[in-house]
């Protein structure tokens, strides 16, 4: 007689007959379908540690393998001969049996189907995600800095807030392009390339993290911004080119003028003001790295300073901070100020409560502008920096990591980007070239008052 529901019921599991085991409760025992009416194949297998009985069939696939098959749980209504065929776990038996003969892996068929329901699923989750839940997906991953994700924030709520609660498949190119020139019109083509970038890097970013088992994109077919930048050659504001500077034959007298700002201040703030802007000179820094060194971070004895991971640009990647050896001029300018010293941490400290470190210097570019015949600006210092390391003979490689520049090609930066006694000369180099130059400017220009007699 084929096993009846009691027998199953009132199964437990055997002991390890021989082995380590020898004498112990099997984890698993199987009770199978034997005798008349009993198909081959079909058991019911009970788990010792959870008490579980659950129909299984263990059969061969035509021209594959032997599996084993889940049918379900007792405990969820499975019994044999059940009233019901739905619930009857010899005839779903019997049914897979039927599938096998023909060459069909039910446990390869279920994985199909539910390969299939995930991608559905998936694809209905990529559909559904809005252009918010795709930017703050981007800005946890970033890496990128507090104020930077609070520029992708406010971007995004400013120049297009009827977007980020839409879903971002919604996007397309000329959407996007009917923005773009609608924050050019309103004379900001500067920040309308920047959210444009931004807004290329949050697609990316979204289309990346909903792509299928195939690695195709769920969301998004192709990136819309980057479709316009294509279909549309030569949008891109003319003249957006970020390539300010001072000319290296201002420089002397833009050194000598903050010298003056320095002396004629009137407040300790425009004095602070003036020497951040010599100091971003001298070393090439960002604003937020130069602003944010501390007292602590300058070692006068060793004269070196350290700029610390969580405030460069490069630290949150490499988790390295950077240090840069003092030039004379550098030694001196930070001598001063620490002469001068309130009660800040910080070196260049702002009588601010929110902001504790200059963040303005708006008075101090435009009469540097007006001796450059160039705008001026914080990071125009940088670019300033390189043309002098340039101009006073310091090499490309070593000029990099002045900067706190990566290059994967530069090897000679890799094997030295601790070796801070090798930045020495170069530092010193842009130091005494600038010393030159103010000096230059300074001389009173002397005009004869007799022409020279010619032949």
């Amino acid at each position: 007689m084929a096993i009846t529901n009691a027998q199953c019921e009132k199964f437990k599991c055997g002991k390890y007959a021989t082995g380590k085991n020898a004498g112990l409760v099997k984890e698993q025992d199987i009770l199978w379908d034997k005798g008349d009416g009993a198909v081959k194949g079909l058991g019911m297998r009970l788990s010792s540690a959870t008490g579980v009985r659950t129909f299984v069939l263990r059969y061969r696939v035509k021209n594959g393998k032997e599996i084993v098959q889940t049918i379900g749980r007792m405990s969820d209504g499975w019994r044999l001969n059940h009233e019901s065929p739905d619930w009857d776990a010899r005839q779903k038996a019997r049914d897979l049996i039927r599938l096998m003969r023909q060459g069909v892996n039910p446990v390869e068929q279920l994985a199909e189907r539910l390969r299939v329901e995930k991608a559905a699923e998936a694809k209905a989750l990529a559909s559904a995600t809005t252009l918010r839940e795709c930017m703050e997906a981007y800005l946890t991953v970033s890496g990128n800095a507090e104020s930077t994700k609070k520029s992708y924030r406010s971007g995004f709520n400013r120049n297009w807030p009827e977007w980020m609660d839409q879903p971002a498949k919604d996007l397309t190119r000329d959407k996007i392009l009917k923005k773009y020139r609608s924050i050019v019109d309103r004379g900001s083509p500067g920040e309308a390339t920047l959210q444009m970038d931004y807004l290329r890097a949050v697609l990316n970013h979204a289309r990346r993290a909903h792509e299928d088992e195939e690695g195709n994109p769920t969301i998004l077919a192709s990136n819309p911004v980057a479709r316009m930048w294509e279909l549309s050659k030569g949008l891109k504001h003319q003249g957006q080119e970020r390539d300010t500077r001072i000319p290296l034959p201002r420089i002397g007298a833009c050194w000598n003028a903050l010298l003056a700002m320095g002396t004629a201040a009137t407040v300790e703030k425009q004095r602070t003001t003036a020497d951040l802007i010599r100091f971003m000179l001298l070393t090439g820094t960002r604003r937020g790295e130069a602003s944010k060194i501390e007292w602590r971070d300058c070692d006068f004895e060793n004269r070196k300073v350290t700029f610390r991971k969580e405030n460069i640009k490069t630290g949150r990647r490499t988790n390295r901070d950077f240090v840069l050896p003092m030039s004379t001029v550098l030694h001196d300018l930070l001598k001063a100020r620490q002469e001068r010293r309130g009660a800040s941490d910080y070196v260049f400290a702002s009588i601010g409560k929110k902001v504790p470190v200059v963040q303005n210097a708006a008075k101090q570019f435009a009469e540097l502008s007006a001796i450059a015949g160039d705008h001026v600006h914080f990071h125009a210092l940088r670019r300033t920096h390189e043309d002098i390391a340039t101009e006073a003979g310091v090499d490309p490689y070593t000029r990099e990591m002045m900067l706190n520049h990566s290059s994967k090609g530069n090897v000679h930066g890799a094997h030295y980007a601790n070796n801070r006694a090798f930045l020495v000369a170069a530092v010193q180099k842009v130091a005494d070239w600038i010393s030159r130059e103010a000096a230059v400017a300074d001389e009173p220009k002397v005009v004869s008052l007799f022409p020279s007699k010619t032949a």
